[in-house]
């Protein structure tokens, strides 16, 4: 197995020039941990590396695709893993640097992603509603299950629209132990 440096945390702690000086010390390069940097449209509030604070060092996933194109966690493990294993094959050191936990946990851990064809009736039901009408109808499904992690609550309704936009397929999560 390749060995990776993973740097994690919160926005404004200093992940990224943290990283950057690693990679340098350590023959590094540096891939983005980051759900939003990945959109070439998202450099105001994601604190985004510039080309100056890169410093040379090779970085990958960041402005790797458009609000437009698909773009989930399966996506970013499969071309996160790809990243590790072509700078592990030239003797550098794979660096992931960013917050979302569940895209890094992806990459280190034997997480399986499976895709199901999109229920496109139930997909245009939900068009039809308002947002109020979505989270009465997520309400009801968290008092019903007793589970606040109800897997619609991760479909951020304010952004309803890029919502229907990327949902080109949808994606469950299963976690295995390793052992």
């Amino acid at each position: 197995m390749e060995k990776v440096l993973v740097i994690a945390g919160p926005t404004g702690v200093g992940k990224t020039s943290l990283s950057v000086e690693l990679a340098k010390a350590c023959h590094g390069e540096v891939i983005s941990g980051d759900s939003m940097q990945v959109y070439k449209e998202m450099s105001i509030g994601t604190a985004k590396i510039t080309k100056e604070e890169m410093q040379e060092v090779p970085h990958y996933l960041i402005d790797f695709c458009s609000f437009t194109e698909e773009y989930n966690v399966k996506i970013f493990q499969e071309k996160a893993r790809e990243y590790i294993a072509k700078i592990t094959k030239h003797g550098h050191l794979p660096i992931i640097c960013g917050g979302t936990g569940l895209y890094i946990k992806s990459c280190l851990y034997d997480y399986q992603f499976v895709d199901h064809p999109q229920d496109i009736e139930f997909m245009n039901f939900l068009a039809e509603r308002s947002t109020d009408e979505i989270w009465g109808m997520l309400r009801i499904c968290i008092r019903i299950t007793g589970r606040e992690s109800f897997v619609l609550l991760r479909w951020h309704i304010p952004e309803r629209k890029k919502a229907k936009s990327l949902s080109h397929r949808n994606t469950v999560l299963f976690t295995m132990p390793i052992s």
